[in-house]
């Protein structure tokens, strides 16, 4: 195993170890007091399981050829597709808070819209790597690959779900620009796209207008429209340079909603203070610089793309979610990688993990095969192109 893949394991199993007793700080009270649920070991379990999953699916995806997702592009896209529609359908997607995003499968829910980040990860690097001299041509390049991120974005919206559909945006449009895409073609695309959302967000999504003037003046209506935000920083602020101490907090007291998911980094703000959220923002950090070091390593474009995707789904998610809990962006239901409640986001962030496990291997054995033999003259190796 490779330096990147060791150092990698142990910072996602730091920040699970952390995400683990957090989230049980964070959900014992309110899972015991409610009375659908009654009983304090809750949401740990429900992790706890998830966590069994993904783990599994981690070390299975690690072992598995990362070119051999090059060559299943199709299937994958085929799949995240047919269940970014069956969500839609009613008696099939479970519809929770007016946003219908989750497939019951047994007894557990899967929501697609955390698979289509993986497989549009796969999909697109493929793509580009295969037709690299390609994308600077509209038709041959920018119309199918921006065609099909519209097209999954555009699924996503209809469940509601405006801040995944603009986050995926986001990262796949780097991507594309990375790949070639000509920045003239994206523009005029990207601005009709935020016009669209701009007009949906007026007409059909209101609520989102209203954190938009929330994160603007969020004291104009404290305790209605500005409550989570203001709770979510008064816990921040509550726990100083060291915090209350673990389990000791008081915003979890129903103060603040979602501490088990999308505001679990403002309990650890409050319980382990200013430190404890360093400590979690440089393990994000360092993330970061390993996922990028794997990228440089890469041999072929296919392999740096993706590494680069899943790499900048991962800390870019942590970042929004950080982002939110201090006022930083207006409020967004996204949970921290790793630390929230969640099994699909954890499922697919640790599918993700275990391509660039792969990856990173994949690239430490071409570097030690080349290194032992003296036939071939050290150079950059030349690009390979994906399957």
């Amino acid at each position: 195993m490779s330096r990147e893949a060791k150092v990698l394991i142990i910072v996602v199993t730091l920040l699970l170890a952390i995400g683990i007793v957090m989230l049980f700080s964070a959900s014992a009270i309110y899972a015991s007091e409610t009375k659908k649920i009654a009983d304090p070991y809750f949401f740990l379990k429900r992790q706890l399981q998830w966590l069994l999953i993904s783990v599994a699916g981690l070390i299975i995806v690690a072992n598995v050829p990362y070119t051999l997702w090059a060559r299943v592009k199709y299937i994958l896209l085929g799949i995240t597709i047919v269940m970014l529609l069956l969500v839609l359908i009613p008696g099939i997607g479970t519809k929770i808070n007016g946003a219908r995003r989750w497939i019951m499968i047994g007894p557990l829910s899967i929501q697609p819209s955390e698979m289509a980040k993986i497989t549009i990860a796969i999909f697109m690097s493929a793509f580009i790597s295969t037709n690299y001299e390609r994308m600077k041509d509209w038709l041959k390049g920018f119309l199918p690959s921006f065609g099909l991120l519209a097209l999954i974005c555009g699924m996503i919206l209809l469940q509601p779900d405006m801040g995944t559909a603009m986050f995926i945006a986001i990262v796949m449009t780097t991507i594309l620009i990375i790949g070639g895409i000509r920045v003239i073609h994206i523009v005029p695309a990207f601005c009709t796209g935020a016009l669209i959302m701009c007009i949906l967000a007026l007409y059909k999504f209101p609520y989102i207008v209203d954190r938009v003037m929330t994160f603007i003046k969020p004291d104009a209506d404290p305790l209605g429209k500005g409550y989570h935000i203001n709770q979510s920083l008064i816990a921040l602020g509550y726990g100083g340079l060291f915090g209350t101490g673990l389990g000791k907090g008081i915003s979890k007291l129903f103060f603040l909603p979602e501490v088990e998911s999308d505001f679990i980094f403002s309990v650890v703000g409050e319980e382990l203070g200013f430190v404890g959220t360093i400590c979690i923002l440089g393990l994000f950090a360092y993330l970061l610089y390993i996922g990028w070091n794997i990228c440089k390593k890469t041999t072929n474009k296919f392999a740096f793309l993706l590494s680069f995707s899943i790499t900048a789904f991962i800390i870019l998610q942590a970042i929004m979610n950080i982002a939110v809990v201090t006022a930083s962006m207006p409020t967004k239901g996204i949970p921290l990688p790793f630390l929230s409640a969640g099994g699909s986001s954890l499922l697919f962030t640790m599918v993700g993990v275990g391509i660039l496990v792969n990856i990173s291997n994949g690239s430490h054995k071409v570097v030690a095969d080349k290194a032992k033999t003296t036939l071939i003259p050290a150079a950059t190796p030349e690009i390979i192109k994906a399957p």
